[in-house]
């Protein structure tokens, strides 16, 4: 038998949807044209979509589904760049946490792991660019979410400069 969802909500960004009487929510990610990359809007009717879906006792399933071909490409980095995202200090934590099992994983096997590559590839130089690289952009990144006003142009000019 097939299901049909019946809208519940629907953003600019995002739809929510439910099968009846089944216990199943559907949030649909609605960006695209964007491939479903992450932006403010989108994080808010997230966000309102998950109360939503809290308040209604009978929901015990939740799937997310990106419209398009891609699920999601990640942060709008637009986005990131026009100063767009709040609370500096929380978003440089997690981007601290990502990025730093990213670079133990790096540094676990392109350092940790040579034993595996063959004896011609052991010990050359060229494994210590793929972890330092991680952290790099690691160091990147974190400057520019914690200090980017102080480094770069005010904050007003930086979002005309970025519009996409």
């Amino acid at each position: 038998m097939a299901e049909t969802w019946r809208k519940l909500k629907e953003w600019p960004e995002l739809i929510l949807e439910r099968i009846e009487d089944a216990g199943v929510a559907r949030i649909v990610l609605n960006r695209p044209d964007k491939r479903n990359c992450w932006n403010r809007a989108l994080c808010l009717a997230f966000l309102d979509a998950l109360e939503i879906i809290r308040a209604d006792r009978e929901l015990k399933v939740v799937i997310t589904k990106g419209a398009g071909t891609v699920y999601s490409s990640g942060l709008d980095l637009n986005f990131l760049l026009r100063g767009g995202l709040e609370r500096h200090q929380r978003i440089a934590r997690h981007l601290w946490r990502m990025c730093a099992a990213l670079a133990i994983a790096a540094f676990s096997f392109f350092l940790g792991q040579q034993d595996e590559f063959p004896a011609a590839w052991r010990g050359l130089a060229i494994w210590f660019v793929p972890p330092f690289a991680v952290l790099a952009a690691m160091a990147f990144w974190l400057v520019r979410v914690r200090f980017g006003a102080a480094f770069g142009r005010p904050a007003a000019d930086r979002r005309s400069a970025y519009q996409s």
